[in-house]
């Protein structure tokens, strides 16, 4: 079981990202924040396997989180970014832009 936690203030946006990967993937289990702030409770309260990450969030923006969240926990140093406006750890703005 690989444990999740999609970083997004869209709750609408929450659920489409976990109804579309629970019918794919039956074996994650969903973590969910709205904000860095609860993203960060999150990652200190449990092992999380995959983080997805909104660059848009409301307050320190997705990137600032990004850079924190490799900064404080070295383990996610291996994270890259996977989409456009979410984004894995690390993450700079070079490698979260869309190349179509």
């Amino acid at each position: 079981m690989l444990r999740v936690l999609t970083v997004e203030d869209n709750p609408y946006f929450r659920e489409i990202f976990k109804a579309v990967f629970s019918n794919k993937f039956s074996s994650l289990i969903f973590e969910e924040a709205r904000n860095g702030e609860e993203a960060l409770q999150k990652i200190r309260g449990k092992s999380i396997d995959l983080i997805f990450l909104d660059i848009l969030l409301p307050g320190e923006d997705g990137l600032k989180l990004a850079h924190k969240i490799r900064e404080d926990f070295p383990a996610a140093d291996g994270y890259r970014s996977i989409f456009p406006r979410m984004v894995g750890i690390p993450c700079r703005q070079s490698t979260c832009q869309h190349n179509p």
